[in-house]
Protein backbone atom coordinates (compact mmCIF):
# COMPACT_ATOMS: atom_id res chain seq x y z
CA UNK A 1 0.00 0.00 0.00
CA UNK A 2 1.31 3.82 -0.55
CA UNK A 3 0.75 6.34 1.06
CA UNK A 4 0.96 9.84 -0.37
CA UNK A 5 -0.04 13.25 0.45
CA UNK A 6 1.43 16.93 1.05
CA UNK A 7 0.27 20.68 1.51
CA UNK A 8 -2.89 22.56 1.31
CA UNK A 9 -1.65 24.40 -1.56
CA UNK A 10 0.57 21.23 -3.27
CA UNK A 11 4.01 22.72 -3.60
CA UNK A 12 5.37 20.01 -1.21
CA UNK A 13 4.72 15.87 -1.48
CA UNK A 14 5.32 12.97 0.04
CA UNK A 15 5.18 9.36 -0.64
CA UNK A 16 5.47 6.31 1.84
CA UNK A 17 5.75 2.99 -0.09
CA UNK A 18 4.41 0.87 2.90
CA UNK A 19 2.18 1.79 5.76
CA UNK A 20 3.23 3.76 9.05
CA UNK A 21 4.79 1.51 12.00
CA UNK A 22 2.23 3.37 14.04
CA UNK A 23 0.50 6.23 14.32
CA UNK A 24 -0.74 8.67 17.12
CA UNK A 25 -2.36 11.27 18.65
CA UNK A 26 -0.01 13.84 20.83
CA UNK A 27 -1.45 16.56 22.77
CA UNK A 28 1.62 17.85 24.24
CA UNK A 29 1.87 21.95 24.63
CA UNK A 30 4.60 22.18 21.38
CA UNK A 31 2.00 20.07 19.80
CA UNK A 32 -0.92 22.37 20.06
CA UNK A 33 0.60 25.33 19.58
CA UNK A 34 2.10 24.06 15.95
CA UNK A 35 -1.71 22.99 14.83
CA UNK A 36 -3.29 25.66 16.89
CA UNK A 37 -5.64 22.65 18.15
CA UNK A 38 -6.17 20.66 21.23
CA UNK A 39 -4.34 17.64 19.46
CA UNK A 40 -2.57 16.49 16.49
CA UNK A 41 -2.36 13.64 14.79
CA UNK A 42 0.97 11.90 13.46
CA UNK A 43 2.53 8.59 11.66
CA UNK A 44 5.75 7.09 11.95
CA UNK A 45 6.79 5.15 8.86
CA UNK A 46 9.77 2.68 8.82
CA UNK A 47 13.12 4.38 7.86
CA UNK A 48 13.73 4.07 4.27
CA UNK A 49 10.07 4.19 2.76
CA UNK A 50 9.61 7.78 3.12
CA UNK A 51 10.10 10.29 0.27
CA UNK A 52 9.50 13.95 -0.74
CA UNK A 53 8.58 13.41 -4.36
CA UNK A 54 7.84 17.34 -4.97
CA UNK A 55 9.82 20.40 -3.38
CA UNK A 56 11.66 20.55 -0.11
CA UNK A 57 9.61 22.02 3.07
CA UNK A 58 11.05 24.46 5.45
CA UNK A 59 12.15 23.42 8.98
CA UNK A 60 12.38 24.60 12.53
CA UNK A 61 13.85 23.45 15.42
CA UNK A 62 11.43 23.91 17.57
CA UNK A 63 12.50 21.94 20.80
CA UNK A 64 15.67 19.73 21.77
CA UNK A 65 15.83 16.92 19.31
CA UNK A 66 12.95 17.90 17.03
CA UNK A 67 12.77 19.22 13.71
CA UNK A 68 9.19 20.51 12.39
CA UNK A 69 9.25 20.65 8.63
CA UNK A 70 6.28 22.80 6.86
CA UNK A 71 5.61 24.72 3.54
CA UNK A 72 7.02 28.17 3.05
CA UNK A 73 4.41 28.77 0.78
CA UNK A 74 0.76 27.97 2.06
CA UNK A 75 2.42 27.11 6.05
CA UNK A 76 0.92 23.63 5.87
CA UNK A 77 2.43 21.13 9.11
CA UNK A 78 4.11 18.45 7.39
CA UNK A 79 6.12 16.16 10.06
Amino acid sequence: MEWTGGCLCGAVRYRASQAPDYARYCHCGMCRKVSGAPFTGYAEFPEGVFEWVEGEPSQYRSSEGVIRRFCSMCGSSLT
